[in-house]
């Protein structure tokens, strides 16, 4: 077969935003095209993506220059999850393979050099509507005996992993922006069919109306992928799209907490309709200090005990 006569391998696009923004929600309403499989999530594209931008950094170095090249890196990258990914699509018929890692959003630059070509999303939310998502999703694991997740070991870790993902996509789409389409969460609840317009333009594919009707697309894989209830119950994955309460963060978050939350993001555009505090206010700079001294504590015990060898 010439490469002519090879059919084109499908568009790559990668979504990604801060651990409960609405990627799962964006994802479904992908997966609900017919031209694009958006299954539930790999989990292991930002590990490969972070694993060859540390060995073309290697390579620069000249620590592993004998062994490889940054071509060759590239390509054996590249190629492992191309193998996959292209697989899968096919196996669906689509055109388009649509990968969604909440993480994905902290290697978008890497990706974005080892797949020229593909496209990314990323997802914003109110962030104080993500904070109190995570406690939620922490008191959960903690109430079956499961370790916290590390997005979100507690209220101030929450803050600090939302302004980390959100600098890592802000920095992305500054870079690459006719590549980074920016969603709100609260758009594509709110105006689903012009949302999901969007994501059509971006991406050059025709509109279809399943995409505002996700719930009719079976969710038996996004179902089978949940071991529990910590992240969502299998109802909530299959459900059709519903409007959020803008405020209904109140109800799991004191204002002092919703204050520590925002005191660790900084401002940017995108986030102004949000009307996140300018400046932390005297309690939240309070709060967040002594966090940061316990944790400057507790560093520095490890560090002694690894001197001392206990």
């Amino acid at each position: 077969m010439s490469d002519a006569d090879r059919p084109a391998a499908p568009l790559l696009v990668f979504v990604g935003g801060a651990p409960r923004s609405g990627t799962t929600l964006t994802q479904r309403v992908l997966n609900a095209h017919p031209m694009i499989y958006g299954g539930p999530e790999f989990d292991f594209t930002p590990e490969i993506a972070a694993l060859r931008r540390r060995m073309i950094e290697s390579v620069r170095s000249g620590r592993i220059a004998p062994h490889a090249d940054e071509a060759t890196v590239n390509a054996a990258v590249a190629g492992m999850l191309r193998a996959i990914f292209d697989a899968r699509a096919a196996r669906a018929g689509a055109g388009v393979f649509s990968e969604k890692t909440p993480a994905n959003v902290l290697e978008f630059m890497s990706l974005g050099e080892m797949f020229p070509e593909a496209r990314f999303i990323f997802v914003l939310r109110d962030p104080r509507a993500v904070a109190a998502s995570m406690m939620r999703v922490l008191r959960k694991s903690l109430a079956q005996g499961k370790r916290p997740p590390s997005f979100a070991p507690s209220l101030v870790g929450a803050g600090e992993s939302i302004a980390r993902y959100w600098a890592a996509g802000f920095a992305a789409a500054d870079a690459m922006p006719e590549r980074v389409l920016t969603l709100h969460y609260e758009d594509l609840v709110a105006e689903p069919e012009a949302t999901a317009r969007r994501m059509c333009d971006f991406l050059g594919l025709p509109w279809d109306d399943l995409m505002i009707r996700p719930e009719e697309t079976p969710a038996g894989e996004f179902q089978s992928a949940l071991g529990n209830d910590i992240y969502y119950t299998r109802e909530e994955i299959a459900r059709p799209i519903a409007k959020a309460d803008p405020e209904g963060w109140r109800r799991d978050l004191t204002q002092a907490q919703a204050e520590v939350v925002t005191s660790c993001i900084a401002p940017h555009p995108m986030l102004e309709r949000y009307g996140l505090p300018e400046r932390p206010s005297p309690r939240a700079q309070a709060i967040l200090r002594a966090h940061r001294l316990r944790q400057g504590l507790r560093s520095a015990g490890r560090r002694a005990a690894r001197l001392i060898g206990i």
